[in-house]
């Protein structure tokens, strides 16, 4: 959930430079002189808001190039300088400062996963073991014979009394087997 967060945090503050700099290219690009022709009227489609953000997001994967922007030979001279300044701070802007911000929250991310991780597989291998405990260590089939191996060590710590062992244990089994009628019936 927090690295939703964080991206939805990054992605609010690149679409808030997309924005700036779509805005100020969009008024470099507004012609500082009326055309005479109707070819040149044509021509200032091309410097609308929407053309210069996509002119701008496609420059953030390097598919635009010089030959694809709007003319600007109605604009003054020092306007195709302050665009070609504007434009290299929008790249340098958004490619190295903003993509290296998005790798610094996913790395910041990523250690306190890392951190965290220690912590779970420590639970997660007390479970096992607890697990194991509760459970017999060999297979189904080769249980019976560590079973029965258990069986007579005990048989033969009572001294061959396997009476009173088989009476305790039947009567264990029995009374876990009430207990399981009585909730069932419940």
């Amino acid at each position: 959930m927090k690295n939703n967060n964080k991206l939805e945090m990054f992605l609010v503050i690149l679409l808030l430079f997309i924005a700036g700099f779509t805005l100020h290219i969009t008024s470099i690009f507004q012609p500082a002189y009326q055309p005479a022709d109707t070819d040149d009227a044509q021509w200032m489609r091309l410097a609308s808001p929407e053309q210069t953000l996509e002119m701008l997001f496609f420059s953030l994967f390097g598919l635009v190039e010089p030959d694809t922007m709007p003319p600007l030979h109605l604009v003054p001279d020092f306007g195709k300088i302050i665009l070609k300044m504007i434009f290299g701070i929008y790249l340098l802007v958004t490619l190295i400062v903003l993509i290296n911000l998005l790798i610094a929250m996913m790395s910041d991310t990523y250690q306190r996963i890392q951190a965290q991780s220690d912590k779970e597989w420590k639970f997660g291998r007390a479970i096992l073991i607890r697990q194991m405990n509760k459970r017999s260590a060999t297979p189904a089939p080769i249980n019976m014979l560590t079973k029965l191996i258990v069986v007579l060590k005990v048989a033969y710590r009572n001294n061959c009394k396997l009476e009173l062992f088989f009476v305790q244990q039947l009567c264990i089994f029995n009374k876990t087997k009430e207990q399981s009628n009585e909730h069932f019936k419940k």
